[in-house]
């Protein structure tokens, strides 16, 4: 057991492996042709897809099929076969590999073979290359009998077919090859005959004994779109995985679907059910797409057997015609003569088998007729098939094929082929496709007898003069002639093509022209109807061409002085076969420009214009053909309107419209209306003729039976007529006749022949396009109503439908639309609609222009549209205008409208000044009101409720909460209405946030501190000051963020506090602490700024110091400087303490210059090492100052510019201080540079008052910074 399933594992990896190397081929076969069979080239089409569409190229597939399907007459959708009711199409990209007669059971076999010579030069060549690792997928559908199937012609027999397969199998042309046959008794091409070994496997449609059936009948194709075994395993294909799905369970599938006839499967059955339908109708790359979902349950109710498909077609297009109709007639009598042609084939196959048995077997009569026996004579039998075709009938016709069983019985019941074909002898039979008939030419190959010979040289010597030399005409060459003829009225195409096929083909012709020049009446007039015959095919006609023009030779007889000399013979059959080959050779181009180019198209115009009056109709209908198809050239127009006959030949058109020769008088119309197609054939015919008789004639023609088929014609020549204005003006003048012949026009249009149709709609269309006309064409008001019964009536005649169409849109071109209406007016947009005045005639095509002040802004297609982008407050014009594809209608009248105001914009730059715990302050900027021009003011929302309307750009919203969000919007107002709005988020302060934070210290000294601080993050209220406590008393208040404290207590620890003042309260920041630096000069008294004077200290108040320009100083001689001792005496101590860098603070600068500073003085606490003067010393002067010396000239270069500033402690403090700003300057100073400083207070103030103290002093600067800023001091007074 373990090495069983061991040796399987490793043969599906060996079959992997196998199947990864593997190339998949495929040959498809359609073996029908004609349009009732049109499902089964529809079938192969469908299985060509799905090969392709799973990846199998194209140069693997090999296709045969008639193709004759797709561009047949029959088709309504030309190029499209489709093998589905409303399926996609199936032919886009089919090859054609082999098409026609070349699709034959030999290159079929051929093509399975490999065998590419023989294949050469048929079709494209291609042949089945697949080799020993190769799967081979071979899909037939046709009819087929027991033991063959069909081709377009012969058979293929099983016996052939299955050595062929063998064939193949021994020459390694394969690996693994799966057939699908779709055919009536299928079965039979492999039931006991197909191996089992040789790694094949097939299914069949049906089994040995039955038919297959036809599907999906199509009613716009009247035919049947599929076969039901092919399109069950196709559909499937397109719908399942088919790499996870096997052979055998797509059999299965088809055979439970296809419930009408048995479908079965023949050989290694085996390989059906390991082997996957991806293996053979795909690729190994292969990505499985759904193509579509198919519903199969219609098959229920068209199947039909392929033997009867021809009948049900009949049937079912007899069941949807017009009783009383032409086409159901024939379809009648086609229905019978196919009844009638069963009949016969049944009774003649039973006569063949009772004669048979009579023989030999009398017993077996009714064996051989009823029942089916299994074939196993194949020699036999393929001996006696083809007797039949060959003697009886032919094997392409289903019902034949499905009478061949009773072949099978004789054969098996033990006749010999040779007693059967006897019996096929002995009776009289009638081909269906009148075999029988055999034509003279398959006998009697009569058209060597016209190529010159001994025998027969220089049949008629002559010239172009026509002088003859009459030779006797053999009785080879008239019986010749006759054979001919038969066979031309038997079937003329196959006789030409007999005749063109011949070698000698162009001697042949020349021959027979010149015959044309005998005495002998029955000769020539039999040689005119067969050069009338050639010409007849387009193929003819070019060989005619070349040879008696392009390659015309000396002994060519002149062809057409010939025909133009015949048009006056005494017989007139000759008259009438000249006339007409005439008529022929001018239907080409080329046959007209030779015509019309010749020396006698004079006289030639003169005799068919004679011969106008014939009494004989036919020759009268093949002049009138000649001299109409002659004016299709407009030099044919010429020649005839230039001819010094013009006016007999005129007269005789203008009779030939008689309407008692129904086909003179329709091509006598056609001619003038050629003639009077311009505005000078229509001078000349009035001249010659008058305005009135043509216009008489052609209401008489108009009037009459339609049958006749003259009134088209008529309908054509009234519309040359009114090709111009000119001739329209003529129709106006005799304007009763005109409209009497408007009316016969319509009452055309109500014809059962499409053609009729066709004319009268063009005609009117042509008197269409000239003003006014619409009053004449709609006289009756019966017009607009046809068009649309034409448009009900004929939906498959594209040509009249589009005719009816722009018929219908001409006379509706000059209907003014109606007036818009103004649905609604907006500042910028505007809404318009309208009414449709008339029908449209298709929704699709009809369509609307609206024109804003005369320029055309949009096409739509409905019945309204938006104006969009206007200017508001502004005047507009609108008009609308129908469109199609034939032109436009006239404008309607225009709709003035004014557009609204606009809105008003929103504000801009929307913000909060300020806010607090219960009230902010909201501002913003206006916007652009230009284009408003009624502004009322701004509306405030709180939180999307009215809050106030101000017309100002700011608003205090208070009676707030604290710590909570509100909405502020804003927007505009005026007359129009309120404008967008801008929004804004406000949140109120909290009670925390109002309160400051404690103070900070950037400089701490042995007696000053310099404290800064914050205001608090949000203010409660509107701010007041600031107050700032120094152990608990208020040392400064005003509004700045920063305060010097001088004169402390050194090493003394001060408790520092920041109050907030608002209106809403006092906000107290917490405390911070702070310690004054050591006094290093314990010996010195030092007063400080917060300690009790003593009693013999000066008790006048603490005064504030400002210093002055020195330009101010120096003007000034009565100032005097006066220090007291225990100033003085302060002054003293400080002489030795160390040069410091210090902040000093003042309010005006000073202007410091190096010539007029003054070393003689020494600044206490920053200069080290200089004696103080004593007080004796010190004398009253100007403080002026001229000069400054420099007291290193070594140092860096002086500045021109110093400003600083001195405190100066007084004994008391004043607890009202004052404040006085300075202005922050940066100062560059030179270290180590003698400057001479000088304070004092301001003149007018302070000079008088001897409490008041100045001091003058000057100092050196060693390591002063560069930069100082001018701080800010508070000196009480």
């Amino acid at each position: 057991m373990k090495q069983q399933f061991v040796l399987f594992i490793v043969s599906l990896i060996l079959f992997e492996i196998d199947y990864n190397s593997a190339a998949n081929w495929a040959v498809l076969v359609a073996g029908s042709n004609g349009w009732y069979n049109y499902r089964h080239q529809a079938d192969l089409c469908h299985a060509y897809q799905i090969l392709h569409k799973n990846g199998i190229p194209d140069s693997n597939i090999i296709v045969m099929m008639y193709d004759d399907l797709a561009h047949n007459q029959e088709n309504p959708t030309k190029g499209i076969i489709i093998n589905h009711p409303n399926g996609a199409d199936v032919y886009h990209g089919v090859p054609h590999d082999y098409n026609g007669k070349n699709v034959t059971p030999k290159n079929f076999i051929n093509i399975l073979l490999g065998n590419k010579e023989d294949m050469q030069n048929i079709g494209s060549g291609k042949v089945l290359e697949s080799g020993p690792d190769d799967n081979v997928f071979i899909y037939f559908t046709d009819h087929g009998a027991v033991g063959l199937v069909a081709f377009p012609t012969g058979v293929l027999y099983a016996k052939d077919f299955n050595d062929t397969i063998i064939k193949m199998y021994n020459e390694k042309k394969y690996k693994q090859m799966v057939i699908y046959i779709e055919a009536c008794e299928s079965g039979s091409m492999f039931e006991n005959i197909l191996l089992n070994n040789i790694n094949i496997y097939a299914t069949t449609a049906s089994n040995a004994e039955e038919s297959s059936y036809a599907c999906y009948f199509d009613e716009k194709r009247q035919t049947y779109l599929g076969d039901l075994y092919s399109v069950v395993w196709m559909e499937d294909s397109d719908v399942e995985k088919i790499n996870q799905e096997s052979l055998y369970q797509q059999y299965l599938i088809a055979k439970r679907k296809t419930n009408t006839s048995h479908v079965m499967q023949y050989g290694d059955l085996i390989l059906g059910k390991t082997h996957n339908v991806s293996e053979f109708q795909s690729t190994e790359n292969f990505q499985h797409n759904f193509i579509q979902n198919y519903d199969n349950n219609i098959f229920q109710y068209d199947v039909v057997p392929s033997e009867s498909v021809r009948l049900s077609i009949i049937a079912r297009r007899l069941a949807n015609i017009e009783e009383n109709s032409i086409d159901k007639e024939n379809l009648e009598r086609q229905l019978a003569q196919l009844i009638h042609e069963r009949a016969i084939i049944t009774n003649n196959m039973q006569k063949i088998a009772s004669i048979a048995v009579s023989m030999n077997r009398g017993d077996y009569l009714e064996t051989v007729i009823e029942k089916r026996l299994k074939l196993t004579e194949h020699d036999c039998y393929i001996s006696v098939t083809q007797y039949i075709q060959e003697k009886c009938f032919d094997l392409q016709n289903e019902f034949v094929l499905n009478k061949l069983y009773i072949m099978v019985n004789l054969c098996e019941i033990g006749l010999d082929d040779l007693i059967i074909n006897q019996a096929i002898d002995q009776i009289q039979m009638v081909n269906i496709d009148n075999n029988n008939n055999k034509f003279y030419f398959e006998t009697k190959n009569y058209f060597i007898r016209f190529v010159p010979n001994e025998d027969n040289l220089d049949i008629i010597n002559g010239d172009d003069k026509l002088n003859l030399i009459i030779n006797p005409i053999s009785r080879n060459i008239r019986h010749a002639l006759e054979y001919c003829v038969n066979d031309l009225r038997h079937d003329r195409d196959k006789t030409i093509e007999r005749l063109l096929n011949e070698k000698t083909a162009n001697d042949i012709l020349r021959s027979i022209a010149q015959l044309l020049l005998s005495n002998d009446d029955r000769v020539c007039g039999n040689s005119a109807y067969i050069l009338g015959s050639a010409v007849e095919l387009e193929a003819g006609l070019k060989q005619f061409l070349t040879v008696f023009s392009t390659d015309r030779t000396s002994n060519t007889v002149d062809i057409i002085r010939v025909l133009c000399h015949l048009l006056k013979h005494s017989d007139s059959e000759c008259v009438l076969n000249a006339a007409g080959t005439l008529g022929t050779i001018c239907s080409s181009k080329e046959g007209r420009d030779l015509i019309l180019n010749h020396a006698c198209i004079a006289q030639m115009i003169t005799n068919t214009s004679s011969l106008l009056s014939s009494s004989n109709p036919w020759i009268a209908s093949n002049v009138a053909l000649v001299l109409a198809r002659i004016t299709v050239e407009e030099l044919g127009c010429q020649t005839i309107l230039t001819h010094l006959k013009h006016r007999e030949i005129l007269n005789e058109l203008m009779l030939a419209l008689d309407i008692s020769d129904p086909s003179r008088s329709t091509n006598a119309a056609f001619a003038i209306g050629r003639l009077i197609e311009k505005d000078e054939g229509k001078k000349i015919l009035i001249s010659v003729c008058g305005q009135y008789k043509i216009l008489d004639s052609l209401l008489h023609m108009l009037e009459v039976n339609e049958e006749k088929g003259v009134n088209k014609n008529a309908c054509y020549a009234l519309s040359c007529l009114c090709t111009t204005h000119y001739g329209f003006q003529l129709c106006l003048q005799y304007l009763t006749v005109f409209h009497r012949i408007l009316f016969s026009i319509e009452s055309i249009l109500s014809s059962n022949e499409h053609e009729n149709v066709w004319f009268a709609l063009m005609c009117l269309r042509t008197i269409a396009q000239y003003d006014g006309a619409n009053d004449h064409l709609c006289y009756s008001k019966k017009l607009p109503e046809k068009l649309k019964q034409i448009r009900d009536k004929w939906i498959t005649h594209k040509d009249v439908q589009d005719e009816a169409k722009l018929l219908w849109y001409m006379i509706h071109r000059n209907m003014k639309p109606n007036q818009p209406n103004i649905d609604e007016c907006r500042n910028n947009s505007t809404d318009i609609s309208w009414d449709l005045c008339i029908d449209n005639w298709d929704n699709n095509e009809f369509q609307y222009r609206i024109i804003l002040d005369d320029i055309p802004i949009a096409v739509t297609n409905n019945t309204n549209y938006c104006l969009k982008n206007l200017k508001a407050n502004t005047n507009y014009s609108v008009q609308i205008q129908y469109v199609t594809s034939h032109g436009d209608s006239i404008l309607s009248d225009p709709t003035i409208f004014r557009t609204d105001e606009e809105l008003p914009p929103p504000v801009n730059n929307l913000h909060i000044v300020r806010r607090s715990m219960t009230a902010a302050r909201i501002t913003w900027e206006s916007p652009d009101l230009s284009e408003c021009n009624s502004f009322k003011g701004y509306q405030v929302y709180l939180d999307n409720t009215e809050y106030e309307c101000t017309t100002e750009c700011g608003i205090t919203i208070s009676s707030l909460t604290a710590s909570t969000t509100y909405q502020i919007d804003v927007c505009v107002i005026s007359n129009k209405g309120k404008g967008p709005r801008a929004t804004i988020n406000l949140i109120t302060a909290s009670a925390g946030d109002s309160y400051p934070a404690p103070p900070t210290f950037s400089i701490v000294g042995r007696r000053e501190i310099h404290i800064k601080w914050q205001p608090p993050e949000v203010l409660s209220g509107r701010f007041s000051r600031y107050e700032l406590l120094c152990n608990k008393r208020c040392i400064y208040s005003g509004t700045d963020q920063e305060y010097h404290a001088a004169m402390l207590k050194p090493d003394t620890e001060y408790i520092m506090e920041v109050i907030v003042i608002t209106n809403e309260g006092r906000f107290r920041s917490r405390p911070a602490k702070v310690r004054t630096l050591k006094d290093e000069f314990n010996n010195t008294h030092r007063h400080s700024l917060y300690e009790t004077p003593s009693s013999n200290q000066n008790l006048s108040k603490l005064k504030r110091i400002e210093t002055f320009d020195s330009v101010q100083l120096s003007g000034t001689n009565s100032i005097t400087s006066k220090i007291s001792s225990k100033s003085e005496q302060r002054l003293s101590k400080e002489n030795n303490v160390s040069n410091r860098n210090v902040d000093m603070t003042t309010v005006h600068t000073l202007q410091l210059k190096p010539h007029n500073l003054s070393t003689a003085r020494s600044l206490p606490g920053l200069a080290k090492g200089v004696q103080s003067r004593s007080i004796g010393t010190i004398k009253t002067r100007q403080v002026h100052r001229s000069q400054t010396n420099l007291l290193n000239s070594n140092q860096r270069q002086i500045q021109t510019r110093i400003t600083a500033s001195v405190i100066v402690p007084t004994l008391a403090i004043d607890p009202d201080p004052k404040i006085t700003w300075a202005t922050s300057v940066p100062h560059k100073v030179t270290q180590s540079t003698s400057f001479r400083l000088a304070v004092t207070s301001k003149p007018s103030s302070i000079l008088n008052d001897t409490r008041k103290i100045d001091r003058c002093v000057s100092t050196s600067l060693p390591e002063l910074p560069l930069d100082i800023t001018r701080m800010k001091t508070f000196i009480p007074s």
